[in-house]
């Protein structure tokens, strides 16, 4: 899971596309003493189960969403902590904004529709590929300009996808707040409702 230098939980949204049980899988490393906050809202907005994992490394800490005659989309938010992606077998999508790499990590993006959409990545080590990962579009480390004293890589991203890849241990970020929707893979990969990316933790 994508670590983090602001305050904002991770959020991850996930697709039913019929009325089923979800199982949520966190398996990795909880390091706040006080544990991880997760919290799932259902398609309708509301929460349906809020759950502390505690500190400490988990094979898999399981948390389940039953079934409730519903589908749509699932919002999770969680608290950042070092847990392996994805959550879920289902369609899944994260809000990628400002992160930290625990490992080597890379991910899926596209454009929502057939125009293509520009984003930037920044920080050092940051690469952007090719959907079929052989061609690589961007590398920040070979960039010898600076933008507010940062390493940044822009290119148009169109329905073909590309890849976000970043190294263990380097901070990224896509530049000008605007977060990319990106998935573990691109069979994951969908665009969500708008009120899925602006739903707000419970207090």
């Amino acid at each position: 899971m994508p670590g983090s230098w602001v305050k904002d939980p991770l959020r991850c949204v996930v697709r039913e596309d019929q009325d089923q049980e979800i199982k949520v899988h966190l398996i990795g490393m909880v390091m706040q003493t006080k544990g991880a906050e997760v919290q799932a809202f259902g398609p309708d907005g509301s929460l349906i189960n809020r759950t502390t994992v505690p500190a400490g490394r988990h094979a898999s800490y399981a948390i389940t969403l039953p079934k409730d005659g519903k589908k749509g989309e699932y919002v999770l938010l969680a608290s950042r902590a070092d847990i392996s992606l994805p959550l879920t077998t289902l369609s899944e999508v994260f809000l990628l904004d400002k992160w930290q790499s625990p490992r080597p990590a890379q991910y899926s993006t596209r454009s929502p529709g057939a125009e293509p959409y520009e984003i930037s990545i920044g920080g050092s080590s940051a690469k952007l590929f090719s959907a079929d990962k052989r061609t690589l579009l961007g590398f920040t480390d070979n960039l010898k300009h600076v933008k507010n004293g940062i390493k940044e890589v822009t290119r148009r991203v169109g329905p073909e996808g590309a890849w976000i890849c970043g190294k263990h241990g380097v901070d990224s970020y896509v530049s000008d707040g605007t977060p990319v929707v990106v998935s573990t893979s691109p069979e994951r990969w969908f665009w969500p409702d708008p009120k899925s990316l602006k739903l707000q933790s419970a207090p």
